[in-house]
Protein backbone atom coordinates (compact mmCIF):
# COMPACT_ATOMS: atom_id res chain seq x y z
CA UNK A 1 0.00 0.00 0.00
CA UNK A 2 1.41 3.24 -1.16
CA UNK A 3 2.14 6.02 1.84
CA UNK A 4 0.51 9.75 0.89
CA UNK A 5 2.02 12.29 3.29
CA UNK A 6 -0.49 15.25 4.65
CA UNK A 7 1.44 17.89 5.63
CA UNK A 8 -0.50 21.14 6.39
CA UNK A 9 -3.02 20.53 4.52
CA UNK A 10 -1.46 19.38 1.05
CA UNK A 11 -0.32 15.43 0.44
CA UNK A 12 2.76 14.79 -1.02
CA UNK A 13 4.17 11.61 -2.68
CA UNK A 14 8.07 11.71 -1.47
CA UNK A 15 9.03 8.05 -2.94
CA UNK A 16 9.69 8.26 -6.29
CA UNK A 17 9.12 4.17 -6.76
CA UNK A 18 5.56 4.87 -5.46
CA UNK A 19 5.11 8.40 -7.74
CA UNK A 20 6.39 5.58 -10.59
CA UNK A 21 3.65 3.24 -9.83
CA UNK A 22 1.18 5.57 -9.45
CA UNK A 23 1.91 6.95 -12.94
CA UNK A 24 2.74 4.05 -14.77
CA UNK A 25 -0.35 1.84 -13.25
CA UNK A 26 -2.87 3.88 -11.97
CA UNK A 27 -2.47 7.05 -14.66
CA UNK A 28 -2.11 9.66 -11.57
CA UNK A 29 -0.25 12.77 -12.55
CA UNK A 30 -0.02 15.02 -9.87
CA UNK A 31 2.52 18.06 -9.37
CA UNK A 32 5.91 18.31 -9.36
CA UNK A 33 6.81 20.12 -6.34
CA UNK A 34 10.78 19.81 -5.81
CA UNK A 35 13.33 22.62 -5.03
CA UNK A 36 15.78 22.30 -7.98
CA UNK A 37 16.18 24.87 -10.45
CA UNK A 38 17.46 22.84 -13.35
CA UNK A 39 14.74 19.75 -13.51
CA UNK A 40 12.13 18.57 -12.20
CA UNK A 41 11.94 16.51 -8.55
CA UNK A 42 10.57 14.81 -6.18
CA UNK A 43 8.00 15.60 -3.47
CA UNK A 44 4.58 15.08 -6.07
CA UNK A 45 1.80 16.89 -4.71
CA UNK A 46 -1.86 15.04 -5.64
CA UNK A 47 -4.80 16.90 -6.01
CA UNK A 48 -7.65 16.11 -3.51
CA UNK A 49 -9.56 13.90 -6.06
CA UNK A 50 -6.50 12.02 -7.29
CA UNK A 51 -6.02 11.26 -2.90
CA UNK A 52 -9.82 10.57 -2.90
CA UNK A 53 -9.92 8.20 -5.92
CA UNK A 54 -6.90 5.97 -4.57
CA UNK A 55 -8.01 5.51 -1.03
CA UNK A 56 -11.80 4.67 -1.96
CA UNK A 57 -10.33 1.96 -4.49
CA UNK A 58 -7.66 1.11 -1.52
CA UNK A 59 -4.78 1.98 -3.54
CA UNK A 60 -3.48 3.79 -1.06
CA UNK A 61 -3.13 5.27 2.18
CA UNK A 62 -3.10 8.75 3.91
CA UNK A 63 -0.90 9.44 6.80
CA UNK A 64 0.57 11.99 8.89
CA UNK A 65 3.65 12.37 10.65
CA UNK A 66 3.19 14.82 13.85
CA UNK A 67 7.21 14.92 13.99
CA UNK A 68 7.19 16.72 10.93
CA UNK A 69 4.99 20.05 11.90
CA UNK A 70 6.51 20.03 15.88
CA UNK A 71 10.17 21.45 16.70
CA UNK A 72 12.54 19.13 17.17
CA UNK A 73 13.79 17.60 19.94
CA UNK A 74 17.61 18.90 21.43
CA UNK A 75 18.47 14.99 20.93
CA UNK A 76 16.64 15.14 17.17
CA UNK A 77 19.14 18.09 16.18
CA UNK A 78 22.16 16.80 17.33
CA UNK A 79 21.66 13.71 15.70
CA UNK A 80 21.17 15.51 12.21
CA UNK A 81 24.18 17.65 12.96
CA UNK A 82 26.15 14.57 13.41
CA UNK A 83 24.92 12.98 10.59
CA UNK A 84 25.59 16.31 8.30
CA UNK A 85 28.85 16.79 9.68
CA UNK A 86 29.38 12.91 8.82
CA UNK A 87 28.24 13.28 5.53
CA UNK A 88 30.80 16.43 4.53
CA UNK A 89 33.46 14.12 5.93
CA UNK A 90 32.83 11.18 3.33
CA UNK A 91 32.34 13.79 0.39
CA UNK A 92 35.53 15.77 1.16
CA UNK A 93 37.27 12.17 1.03
CA UNK A 94 35.48 11.12 -2.40
CA UNK A 95 36.14 14.80 -4.06
CA UNK A 96 39.51 14.98 -3.09
CA UNK A 97 40.04 11.62 -4.84
CA UNK A 98 37.96 12.93 -8.03
CA UNK A 99 40.29 15.83 -7.90
CA UNK A 100 43.21 14.04 -8.02
CA UNK A 101 43.03 11.97 -11.02
CA UNK A 102 42.03 15.25 -12.47
CA UNK A 103 45.47 16.87 -11.58
CA UNK A 104 47.10 13.67 -12.80
CA UNK A 105 45.56 13.66 -16.13
CA UNK A 106 47.07 17.85 -16.92
CA UNK A 107 50.18 17.13 -14.21
CA UNK A 108 52.76 17.52 -17.26
CA UNK A 109 51.23 20.77 -18.43
CA UNK A 110 51.13 22.10 -14.73
CA UNK A 111 54.89 20.96 -14.30
CA UNK A 112 55.61 22.93 -17.48
CA UNK A 113 53.99 25.52 -16.42
CA UNK A 114 55.85 26.01 -12.84
CA UNK A 115 59.23 25.59 -14.67
CA UNK A 116 58.30 28.37 -17.01
CA UNK A 117 57.67 30.59 -14.54
CA UNK A 118 60.47 29.36 -12.23
CA UNK A 119 63.51 29.29 -14.73
CA UNK A 120 65.34 31.90 -13.98
CA UNK A 121 65.43 30.64 -10.07
CA UNK A 122 67.79 27.49 -10.46
CA UNK A 123 67.67 26.44 -6.68
CA UNK A 124 63.97 25.95 -7.41
CA UNK A 125 63.33 21.88 -8.48
CA UNK A 126 59.91 20.54 -8.05
CA UNK A 127 59.11 16.73 -8.75
CA UNK A 128 55.45 16.04 -10.36
CA UNK A 129 54.71 14.71 -6.96
CA UNK A 130 55.46 17.56 -5.15
CA UNK A 131 53.14 19.46 -7.48
CA UNK A 132 50.44 17.18 -7.41
CA UNK A 133 50.61 17.09 -3.79
CA UNK A 134 50.71 21.27 -3.62
CA UNK A 135 47.81 21.81 -6.17
CA UNK A 136 45.54 19.05 -4.32
CA UNK A 137 46.10 20.97 -1.49
CA UNK A 138 45.03 24.11 -3.01
CA UNK A 139 42.01 22.93 -4.49
CA UNK A 140 41.31 19.59 -3.06
CA UNK A 141 38.44 20.67 -0.55
CA UNK A 142 34.64 21.22 -1.34
CA UNK A 143 32.83 23.48 0.84
CA UNK A 144 29.60 22.33 2.58
CA UNK A 145 27.78 25.24 0.19
CA UNK A 146 29.19 23.30 -2.48
CA UNK A 147 28.77 19.54 -1.89
CA UNK A 148 26.11 17.23 -3.31
CA UNK A 149 23.26 16.82 -0.42
CA UNK A 150 21.83 13.28 -0.42
CA UNK A 151 17.98 13.93 -1.85
CA UNK A 152 15.89 12.64 1.37
CA UNK A 153 13.04 10.41 -0.10
CA UNK A 154 11.54 9.59 3.42
CA UNK A 155 11.26 11.02 6.61
CA UNK A 156 13.36 8.71 9.38
CA UNK A 157 10.46 8.19 11.56
CA UNK A 158 7.99 6.57 8.62
CA UNK A 159 10.77 3.44 8.85
CA UNK A 160 10.42 3.23 12.69
CA UNK A 161 6.27 3.11 12.04
CA UNK A 162 5.41 6.36 13.74
CA UNK A 163 2.61 7.20 11.15
CA UNK A 164 -0.66 8.30 12.06
CA UNK A 165 -3.05 7.71 9.54
CA UNK A 166 -5.65 10.62 8.08
CA UNK A 167 -9.47 9.38 7.75
CA UNK A 168 -11.07 10.61 4.16
CA UNK A 169 -13.13 13.78 5.68
CA UNK A 170 -9.75 15.65 5.97
CA UNK A 171 -9.43 15.22 2.15
CA UNK A 172 -13.43 15.98 1.30
CA UNK A 173 -12.62 19.43 3.42
CA UNK A 174 -10.62 20.71 -0.10
CA UNK A 175 -12.79 19.19 -2.43
CA UNK A 176 -16.43 18.36 -3.56
CA UNK A 177 -18.17 14.92 -3.59
CA UNK A 178 -19.56 16.16 -7.32
CA UNK A 179 -15.65 16.85 -8.25
CA UNK A 180 -14.87 13.41 -6.81
CA UNK A 181 -17.32 11.70 -9.51
CA UNK A 182 -16.27 14.04 -11.98
CA UNK A 183 -12.83 13.28 -11.59
CA UNK A 184 -13.42 9.47 -10.91
CA UNK A 185 -15.19 9.10 -14.31
CA UNK A 186 -12.81 10.87 -16.14
CA UNK A 187 -10.39 8.45 -14.75
CA UNK A 188 -12.50 5.62 -15.63
CA UNK A 189 -12.61 6.33 -19.03
CA UNK A 190 -9.12 6.14 -19.45
CA UNK A 191 -7.85 10.06 -19.24
CA UNK A 192 -4.69 11.25 -17.68
CA UNK A 193 -6.05 14.47 -15.86
CA UNK A 194 -4.59 16.91 -14.10
CA UNK A 195 -5.39 20.56 -12.44
CA UNK A 196 -7.68 22.95 -15.17
CA UNK A 197 -6.78 25.67 -12.90
CA UNK A 198 -4.78 28.11 -15.01
CA UNK A 199 -7.38 27.52 -17.87
CA UNK A 200 -10.55 28.61 -15.59
CA UNK A 201 -11.97 25.08 -15.13
CA UNK A 202 -11.30 22.44 -13.07
CA UNK A 203 -9.48 19.72 -14.65
CA UNK A 204 -7.75 19.22 -18.18
CA UNK A 205 -8.22 15.51 -19.31
CA UNK A 206 -5.65 14.35 -21.58
CA UNK A 207 -6.53 11.14 -24.16
CA UNK A 208 -3.19 9.48 -23.55
CA UNK A 209 0.53 10.73 -21.38
CA UNK A 210 0.01 13.93 -20.79
CA UNK A 211 3.93 14.07 -21.55
CA UNK A 212 3.39 12.85 -25.26
CA UNK A 213 0.09 14.71 -25.58
CA UNK A 214 1.52 17.83 -23.95
CA UNK A 215 5.68 18.12 -24.43
CA UNK A 216 7.34 20.85 -22.94
CA UNK A 217 9.31 22.15 -25.58
CA UNK A 218 7.09 21.21 -28.74
CA UNK A 219 4.73 23.63 -26.77
CA UNK A 220 6.75 26.24 -26.07
CA UNK A 221 8.81 26.51 -29.46
CA UNK A 222 4.82 26.69 -30.84
CA UNK A 223 4.34 29.78 -28.44
CA UNK A 224 7.28 31.28 -29.02
CA UNK A 225 7.13 31.48 -33.03
CA UNK A 226 3.15 32.49 -32.48
CA UNK A 227 4.58 35.46 -30.18
CA UNK A 228 6.92 36.81 -32.80
CA UNK A 229 4.87 36.21 -35.88
CA UNK A 230 6.88 33.15 -37.09
CA UNK A 231 6.63 29.92 -37.83
CA UNK A 232 8.41 26.83 -36.25
CA UNK A 233 10.00 24.30 -39.06
CA UNK A 234 11.23 21.31 -38.11
CA UNK A 235 13.95 19.41 -40.78
CA UNK A 236 14.61 16.13 -40.60
CA UNK A 237 16.43 13.31 -43.14
CA UNK A 238 13.86 10.53 -44.36
CA UNK A 239 15.28 6.65 -44.55
CA UNK A 240 15.73 7.16 -48.21
CA UNK A 241 17.64 10.41 -47.37
CA UNK A 242 15.38 12.88 -49.04
CA UNK A 243 15.03 15.86 -46.36
CA UNK A 244 11.16 16.75 -45.13
CA UNK A 245 9.85 19.79 -43.07
CA UNK A 246 7.45 20.16 -40.82
CA UNK A 247 5.53 23.14 -39.48
CA UNK A 248 4.67 23.98 -35.96
CA UNK A 249 1.53 26.65 -35.50
CA UNK A 250 -1.48 26.96 -33.89
CA UNK A 251 -4.73 26.41 -35.27
CA UNK A 252 -5.59 30.08 -35.60
CA UNK A 253 -2.70 31.37 -36.19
Amino acid sequence: MINLHLINDVVYVFNLNDYEKLRKQHRIVGKIAGSSLTAASMPVILLPEEVYLLVTRKLANVVTLPEITEEPLEEAEKKFKNYTEELYKEEQVVFKEIRRKELEGMIDKIVEGKCNKDKDDVAIIHSKKEILEQELEKSGNISEQHMLWPIVTKHYNELTGKLKETPLTEILKHTTNEKCKVFDDLWNKGYYITSGNKFGGEFLAYLENECIFHPCELVALGRLSTSVKKRTVFAFVKSNNEISYYTLSWFDS
